[in-house]
């Protein structure tokens, strides 16, 4: 019995930790919490549903989806973040709260407060261990969102491009001086940010109606950010599996109906005994 869960709580985490990447990626680049990263994900899953009527196949689906969110996360940078890089960080944090809302309000407009189902690229095949039960839907979200965040470590490992972003979220200041493009690093980390929000939406739609509430998983992913460490990349990927595990477990020992409860009793005692999560570090700035 424990087993089952914990292996649905690995499912939920590994889209957890993909939403979570994009929070810490943003914050450790320019110190901004971006609220609108719920959104982000929702985003992802409306494009998926849209290129699924056009009749794609679930790959060009796939990476239509998060090419386009991709240029979403840019054009965010471009018209809201750019203008305000003067500005007080709270002031850019009210931006994202604002553009969540804006966000959220277009989807209405467009695709009205409707729930969509979108068909499942997976097949409907089961797994049995003993009394063990491994539906093939989940073993394939977990593997592709495990896929994309280890893609996303190569990128940064080992490409030019990655490393410039790297080194631009652990010292601007630095980074500058070795001739890195800081604004156009922004950019691309918005646009990363967007696609990784996007991947997360278009695996969680199938299991999940497409709405315009979906972007409430950002919630979550930004407690993971919280337990993970906010200046962590480790972190939020150890954060999402964490939660994704301790929030199914508790489904036995408590009751399905609490599990959101458990979340942010989880955000509270992170707060209160490890301000910091479990990876991250403290940082000081010079007044």
């Amino acid at each position: 019995m424990i087993l089952q869960y914990l292996l649905s709580g690995l499912t939920a985490g590994s889209l957890y930790a993909n939403s979570a990447l994009g929070f810490v990626l943003i914050y450790k680049a320019t110190k901004i919490v971006n609220f609108a990263q719920g959104e982000l994900v929702m985003i992802g899953a409306y494009f998926a549903l849209f290129y699924t009527l056009l009749q794609l196949p679930f790959y060009l689906v796939f990476l239509f989806s998060i090419t386009s969110a991709f240029m979403v996360g840019m054009i965010i940078d471009k018209v809201i973040c750019e203008p305000l890089l003067r500005a007080k960080h709270f002031t850019v944090i009210i931006a994202t709260f604002a553009l969540s809302y804006l966000m959220r309000s277009l989807i209405r407009m467009i695709w009205g407060n409707q729930y969509y189902t979108l068909p499942s690229p997976f097949p409907p095949t089961t797994y049995k261990y003993g009394e063990l039960v491994i539906g093939s839907q989940n073993l394939w979200i977990t593997v592709i969102s495990v896929g994309i965040m280890s893609i996303f470590y190569l990128f940064f490992r080992f490409t030019k491009t990655g490393k410039s972003m790297f080194a631009t979220a652990q010292n601007q200041e630095a980074a500058s001086l070795m001739g890195v493009n800081i604004r156009r690093v922004f950019m691309l980390i918005w646009g990363l940010s967007g696609a990784l929000a996007a991947a997360s939406g278009i695996l969680l739609a199938p299991i999940s109606a497409v709405s315009p509430y979906m972007g409430l998983i950002g919630i979550k992913a930004f407690v993971v950010a919280v337990l993970g460490g906010f200046n962590s990349l480790p972190g939020a990927v150890i954060g999402g599996f964490l939660l994704g595990i301790i929030e199914n477990i508790s489904i036995i020992y408590i009751s399905s109906g609490y599990k959101d409860v458990v979340v942010f009793v989880i955000f509270i005692a992170v707060l209160a005994i490890k301000p910091t999560g479990l990876l991250g570090t403290e940082e000081f700035k010079r007044v």
